[in-house]
């Protein structure tokens, strides 16, 4: 086990190596921001080299910045993570919250898929929820907005904290209009919470 955990390590050490090399590489950014116009960007990473690159970053729960030499890349590998039910929940939680890090369009599409799967679990809905509002911001109302109306009291609750994630008038609106609609204590007292801490 030792062992094959040590190959484990050394294959994703050499992932990241790769990315960090590829930074200075033709085609990156120079010192300004700007693209090097002069030859075209290497390619991504691909197959065992991408899982690799990504498990490290999961591994250490990266933050956004971390994320962005994969860039789009990411995000089929992360969907496929988040979405697998034989995966630990733990690994599943940190896939959907690295879907909305990503500062990429295609990572909305699979949390709004998770957020409205309502076979999913109910904590793996709200969380997407979340990552989805940390994502795209207000633009997120949209897709949030209809979890205030379903049955199950914890779906409602994820959805006023995404809410108040996603911040902005058209969510605020939504949160008091279910407020005055909400009979659930635990849920009303989510709504509530979420409302001031809106305050600006």
């Amino acid at each position: 086990m030792a062992l094959a955990r040590t190959a484990v390590a050394v294959v994703a050490a050499g992932a990241m190596a790769m990315l960090s090399a590829r930074a200075g590489t033709p085609g990156a950014p120079d010192a300004q921001g700007a693209p090097d116009a002069s030859t075209p960007a290497p390619p991504p990473l691909t197959g065992p080299a991408l899982q690799s690159a990504v498990d490290a970053l999961l591994e250490r729960g990266a933050d956004g910045d971390a994320w962005r030499p994969l860039g789009p890349w990411a995000v089929p590998v992360l969907e496929r993570i988040a979405r697998d039910g034989r995966a630990p929940p733990r690994r599943r939680e940190q896939a959907i919250r690295s879907l909305g890090a990503l500062e990429v369009p295609g990572a909305a599409a699979p949390l709004r898929a998770i957020t409205a799967d309502a076979r999913a679990p109910e904590d793996e809905r709200c969380r997407a929820a979340f990552a989805l509002a940390q994502q795209q911001g207000p633009a997120a109302v949209a897709d949030l907005e209809p979890l205030l109306q379903d049955p199950r009291d914890a779906l409602r609750a994820g959805a006023a904290r995404g809410l108040g994630q996603a911040g902005g008038d058209d969510a605020r609106k939504a949160l008091e209009d279910r407020l005055e609609l909400e009979e659930t204590p635990v849920v009303r007292e989510e709504i509530q919470r979420t409302l001031t801490l809106m305050q600006p």
